[in-house]
């Protein structure tokens, strides 16, 4: 088996194992995924999603993380205050 770095030619079958999962959990009224959407938050310009594929001659498993997001000022600095936790008076 090999574990390796997901590449946009796995957007399919991420979002097929995916949505395979979901209807596992009995949630795919909620699953609203798309290989259109995966690609573009995994391999798009503004990416925050990262992926591992585990293939063992056909891809049979996936890990997909996001990165930690965070909320930004109007200047674009990290807003560490947001929704005013930490806030002093």
């Amino acid at each position: 088996m090999e574990i390796r770095k997901a590449g946009p030619s796995d957007i399919d079958a991420i979002t097929d194992l995916m949505r395979d999962f979901a209807a596992f959990e009995d949630l795919s009224e909620y699953f609203e995924a798309t290989p259109e959407k995966l690609a573009a938050v995994m391999f798009g310009e503004s990416s925050f999603v990262n992926g591992l594929v585990a293939e063992d001659g056909a891809e049979v498993g996936e890990h997909v993380e996001v990165e930690r997001l965070e909320r930004r000022t109007d200047e674009g600095r990290p807003d560490h205050l947001a929704g005013g936790a930490g806030r002093g008076r």
